[in-house]
């Protein structure tokens, strides 16, 4: 029997997945001057498209009547592809946040290598889970189970998110003397 939480988390992921849907339509038919800013844009609206397609995706297997197996292998794919995008929004955010606020030529090739490397790293925490389950698992009962990778995440996006908010102006000072 489905309940009501299944069916208000499948209204809010395909209510996401419509909006974003719209808006990168929308950017695309309506085409201003080509900038990465706007890239970024569309990029992270790709990203929220994603994560709520992988929400419907999960809500499907628990209900569906195909096999264990089958929903497993399903299960695994849909989480790292959920991952794999969702990590990416807060690095996404900062260089998005850095190019509107057109601070981007106070940061040396050396900055920005270094800004990369927390984003680098938890891409390959999704990309060795497969191997290691160090961010995510899926339980016998076809539940996913957060493991220490996504906690650690978490403090990487609290960094980038922290640093989207100070960038525009008062961290950018101590900046180029890294």
């Amino acid at each position: 029997m489905v309940g009501t939480e299944v069916i208000g988390s499948s209204a809010f992921n395909l209510s996401a997945l419509v909006i974003s849907v719209t808006c990168i339509v929308y950017k695309l038919i309506i085409r201003g001057k080509v900038k990465l800013k706007n890239w970024l844009f569309i990029a992270f609206i790709m990203i929220i498209a994603i994560d709520a397609f992988t929400g419907i995706v999960e809500q499907f297997l628990k209900y569906s009547k195909l096999t264990f197996g089958t929903k497993l292998i399903i299960g695994h794919a849909n989480l790292f592809v959920y991952f794999l995008t969702h990590f990416a929004m807060a690095p996404i955010f900062v260089y998005y946040i850095v190019m509107e606020c057109g601070v981007q030529h106070k940061f040396t090739g050396k900055v920005r290598f270094y800004l990369g490397i927390p984003f680098i790293f938890m891409e390959l925490l999704v990309l060795i889970n497969p191997l290691f389950n160090i961010v995510y698992r899926i339980d016998d009962n076809l539940t996913y189970v957060r493991r220490s990778g996504v906690y650690i995440a978490y403090g990487i996006i609290a960094f980038y998110t922290i640093f989207s908010l100070v960038v525009p102006e008062p961290l950018i000072i101590f900046l180029p003397q890294i």
